[in-house]
């Protein structure tokens, strides 16, 4: 027997002329920042449905990787989260953090703000993610941040007895 476990689908947003003022910086991903980047990035995905986390094999195809940039967020020299996009005809957040404790307080909000006016800064219109429905404070996030439902991917269910 099956009993329902999350759904999996891709969130879309459009970009919209907005204030860019108070936004965090952003610092690019180098081999000196990689293992802090893997420690906040795992911090705040150990615990999330449907995750992954990262190890120094991965850092290292994100390092290479010409289609993808990776770093942290930053204000005032605090690293407040990481971030990871991967390069298409639509960029997508592949990966997106705030540090364990700063979650709750906003933070979340600036830092998807600071991805959207950077790939905006680079000539892109929209950008896509991907989430787990079971990925409640997520999916609040997405939503009031103005992502859309694109695509339902797949729907997941868990055996039972």
């Amino acid at each position: 027997m099956f009993e329902y476990y999350t759904d999996y689908n891709v969130l879309r947003k459009d970009f919209v002329p907005e204030n860019k003022a108070g936004y965090f910086d952003i610092q690019l991903l180098t081999q000196d920042s990689a293992a802090i980047y893997m420690e906040l990035h795992n911090e705040a995905f150990l615990s999330v449905p449907l995750s992954v986390l990262i190890d120094e094999g991965e850092m290292d195809r994100i390092l290479a990787d010409p289609n993808t940039d990776a770093g942290l967020f930053v204000k005032d020299g605090m690293i407040y989260g990481t971030f990871e996009i991967q390069y298409g005809d639509i960029p997508e957040i592949s990966a997106f953090s705030i540090s364990g404790s700063r979650q709750g307080q906003g933070y979340g909000k600036l830092a998807l703000k600071t991805i959207e006016q950077y790939l905006e800064s680079r000539g892109y219109n929209s950008v896509e993610l991907s989430v787990a429905g079971r990925n409640k404070r997520a999916c609040s996030l997405y939503s009031d941040c103005g992502y859309a439902l694109k695509k339902h991917v797949s729907t997941w269910y868990t055996a039972t007895k």
